[in-house]
């Protein structure tokens, strides 16, 4: 989670964004800090970010591209 809060950071701030933007998080990972909560939800936590939607994808190599398509099923939907 340490690294995926500090990579969430270096984007929003690239993006302009702060953690308030963010309503959904999608975690790829083979190690996930704990089994429950999920990576994403102490990610979400970390951040500060609102009350939303926070899960890991746990498809070990893989799971980046998993995650890519979940996430882009979710936007087309919204």
């Amino acid at each position: 989670s340490d690294l995926a809060v500090e990579a969430a950071k270096k984007a929003l701030a690239a993006a302009g964004r702060t953690a308030a933007d963010v309503d959904m998080i999608i975690v790829a990972t083979t190690t996930a800090d704990l089994t429950f909560p999920a990576t994403a939800a102490i990610v979400q936590r970390k951040l500060g970010c609102p009350v939303g939607v926070a899960f890991d994808v746990q498809a070990v190599c893989s799971g980046f591209v998993y995650a890519l398509s979940v996430a882009d099923g979710f936007a087309r939907a919204a």
